[in-house]
């Protein structure tokens, strides 16, 4: 796991590619973003697909990223405040994946692959289940 800290331009550089709508902005050692999360259908064909949905959020990652997990907040109270939706408080923070087990299996721990993977699949699964209900 690299030891190096966590920039403000790798964040933006990591959104930029397919989260125009999210802005990041450097607060002491924490880096917050906030605005709308695009739920692509296929990450690997941004530019062609427009969102299925978005969700209105709130990502507060320490400068010390991937040993640290962000933490993620949906703002607009899309999804119901409840443990079995993996929303674990009233303020709106997700659980979004088992942190360990992403950091063991994942081959790649960019910031950019946490917002193409976990996050993408969390937000994924919400909207399935807004869907179809399971």
């Amino acid at each position: 796991m690299t030891k190096k800290k966590l920039t403000l331009e790798e964040v933006r550089r990591a959104i930029a590619f397919d989260q125009p709508k999210l802005e990041a902005t450097q607060i002491g050692k924490f880096i917050v973003i906030e605005g709308q999360f695009l739920l692509l259908e296929d990450v690997a064909k941004a530019s062609s697909n427009g969102p299925i949905t978005e969700f209105d959020v709130k990502i507060i990652v320490s400068d010390r990223y991937p040993r640290k997990e962000p933490v993620v907040f949906e703002t607009a109270s899309m999804i119901p405040r409840d443990i079995d939706r993996h929303i674990v408080n009233e303020d709106g923070a997700c659980c979004v994946t088992v942190w360990e087990e992403w950091l063991a299996e994942a081959n790649d721990l960019s910031f950019a692959a946490y917002l193409r993977g976990p996050l993408r699949e969390f937000f994924l699964s919400q909207y399935w289940f807004e869907e179809t209900g399971t």
